[in-house]
């Protein structure tokens, strides 16, 4: 819960970002964590579109005459493996922006987090 709470600290719009002066961050490490997040957003992105395309896919399959198992099994296969490996890059993101912090940062976060349950 911890991790997702601070993921969501990191993904503020830009303008005003109110963590960045809470935390004090520095402009390396808002750009380390911008470059992180951007990466992660790409790689979202690019997923999220081959999810719609199985989606595209699994609805043809599902339509046709004779129904074939093996290829919908296929399809519903890879909608799982790319949500694994979006709960993977979540986890990833969080651990890289919190490795960005430094000790008395992640302090102050841990207690903004506390505040907030």
């Amino acid at each position: 819960m911890a991790l997702a709470m601070a993921a969501g600290l990191f993904a503020q719009p830009r303008p005003g970002r109110l963590i960045d002066s809470y935390l004090e961050l520095t402009n390396e490490q808002r750009a380390r964590v911008d470059t992180n997040q951007t990466e992660f957003f790409r790689q979202e992105r690019t997923a999220s579109l081959r999810q719609e395309q199985l989606a595209i896919e699994i609805r043809r399959e599902t339509n046709a005459e004779p129904l074939n198992p093996a290829v919908l099994d296929v399809r519903y296969a890879e909608q799982e493996m790319l949500r694994r490996q979006s709960d993977a890059r979540s986890k990833k993101l969080i651990a890289d922006n919190y490795a960005v912090l430094s000790v008395a940062q992640r302090q102050k976060l841990s207690a903004l987090q506390e505040s907030q349950r």
